[in-house]
């Protein structure tokens, strides 16, 4: 199963200021991209660009949404965001690892 990160913005070149700033790194999205999707494979590696985002959230004029597997999308908001990652860590952590 997988989590797909949504993220949507109304400004023009918000989406590739935030990514570019996260990646540390250039990133060429379309400059009048209002919608970037990701779909982590791994979706304990959602987690870090939801914080990063949250986090930073007074920054950038962005909205983000997750989606798991093929479940509706659910909005992340300042009130939800560390029960939404913990959720995660909850759904998809392999408790096994801990006795390894």
């Amino acid at each position: 199963m997988s989590v797909t990160v949504n993220m949507w913005s109304k400004k023009p070149g918000e989406l590739e200021h935030f990514l570019r700033s996260f990646y540390q790194t250039e990133v060429k999205i379309s400059g009048d991209a209002r919608q970037w999707i990701e779909e982590y494979k791994n979706p304990l590696k959602s987690v870090d660009i939801i914080s990063a985002l949250m986090d930073n959230r007074h920054k950038f004029d962005i909205v983000l949404y997750v989606q798991v597997g093929q479940e509706d999308l659910y909005r992340i908001t300042e009130e939800n965001y560390n029960d939404v990652i913990k959720g995660i860590f909850i759904l998809f952590y392999d408790k096994k690892l801990i006795f390894c």
